[in-house]
């Protein structure tokens, strides 16, 4: 940060009054180091690598090691940085030094007090591990954005973060207590339901990707088609007052005309055009499919507390994105209503999610084979004639 080790950027330059973005993109820094320690301290805990004792000594001894190793090289680096001996340049790397014997010194302590027991659960272990390893892939692909400067790897970076949430929530479930006490249910009583869910979750990570697209637009900052695809389209329900939007370069012209003198907006491409259509036609899509698996839940599942609340509250959220969706197009693209539309696409990935799992968990793929062979008369080769349930 500025050639400071991330962790030691000097408050003034963070908090201070002339900050300016340097406060939001430091804070997203740490708040991703915060996700990050928190999901390496879960991993040592369903791992427990100090359960023996010869460990446990090990990681304190380094613990205390890095501990001592960093009081010394913070305080000669802040004498020496007041006494002006060194310049700031050498403080700089001053800075990754002793943040580096504190980040040393906190994982060895984690793995030293992570010795309770080792999780039982192989698929536990592995799911909070898949959790930590997206991490460090979405940090390292963050930075490498940063440093980079690349559109592509901005892309990745906003995607690979929702599918990260997504996938912590599933693993929060998947440790809950109700996952190990969910009844088991015949498959063939959930098989539409969980087609039905799994498509949901489908479509809403192809809105995620086309979002994606729409606001890391390469052409938003070049040429004469300044202004991402989010704009392409400026009203709605209507494209253009039309129901199709224009698919011929006449049509483009009458609409970059338009634009550019009842609009006071910049030109746009076909394809940005078309980008920001196919969003929102995947948005009915994904809206359509959404109220259905909560028509089906509140139908046919009702039982299944588990399953009938994250379906109602994806109903809610679609209505509250879509509205958000709306109101983006309509105000131009503010930045508070922009944020809240992609932060409620993320809630909606994450609730879809959690409740695939929980249909997975309670009518499990593993009864749809036995079944179909019952059901066709066949038992692991043997005839089954017609029974009455």
């Amino acid at each position: 940060s500025f050639g400071y080790n991330m962790f030691a950027l000097p408050w003034d330059m963070w908090l201070g009054p002339y900050a300016g973005g340097t406060f939001y993109e430091h804070s997203h820094r740490l708040l991703g180091s915060a996700v990050g320690l928190a999901a390496f301290v879960a991993t040592m805990i369903v791992w427990s690598p100090s359960r023996e004792h010869r460990w446990r000594r090990i990681w304190a001894g380094t613990t205390l090691s890095a501990a001592v190793l960093f009081f010394f090289t913070y305080a000669l680096s802040v004498w020496a940085r007041k006494s002006g001996r060194v310049d700031e340049n050498t403080y700089k790397i001053f800075t990754h030094v002793f943040s580096g014997f504190a980040a040393l010194a906190a994982a060895t302590f984690i793995a030293w007090r992570c010795r309770a027991f080792r999780e039982p659960n192989r698929l536990r272990r592995w799911a909070v591990t898949l959790v930590l390893t997206l991490i460090i892939v979405q940090g390292l692909i963050g930075g490498s954005r940063v440093t980079e400067v690349s559109l592509w790897l901005a892309r990745i970076h906003g995607v690979l973060g929702q599918l990260t949430f997504a996938t912590a929530a599933v693993v929060a479930a998947i440790c809950s207590a109700w996952w190990a006490r969910a009844p088991q249910l015949p498959s063939f009583q959930g098989r539409n339901f969980r087609r039905l869910v799994t498509a949901s979750v489908a479509l809403i990570c192809l809105q995620l990707v086309l979002g994606a697209l729409m606001r890391h637009d390469p052409r938003r900052t070049t040429g004469s088609y300044d202004g991402a695809a989010g704009l392409a389209i400026p009203d709605w329900p209507m494209h253009y007052g039309k129901l199709v939007p224009p698919t011929s370069e006449a049509g483009l012209e009458a609409v970059n005309l338009t634009r550019a003198t009842d609009l006071q907006l910049q030109r746009v491409t076909l394809g940005q055009i078309w980008l920001h259509m196919s969003h929102r036609l995947g948005a009915y899509t994904t809206a359509i499919v959404i109220l259905t698996v909560a028509a089906f839940a509140v139908t046919r599942h009702r039982d299944q507390s588990a399953l009938v609340k994250p379906a109602s509250l994806l109903a809610i959220l679609v209505v509250v994105q879509l509205t958000l969706g709306v109101y983006t197009v309509l105000k131009r693209k503010p930045a508070d209503i922009a944020t809240a539309h992609q932060a409620t696409g993320a809630l909606l990935l994450m609730t879809a999610s959690v409740l695939l799992a929980r249909t997975i968990r309670v009518y499990s793929f593993t009864r749809i084979r036995r079944e179909r062979r019952v059901s066709d008369g066949f038992t692991s080769g043997t005839f089954v004639g017609p029974t009455i349930a």
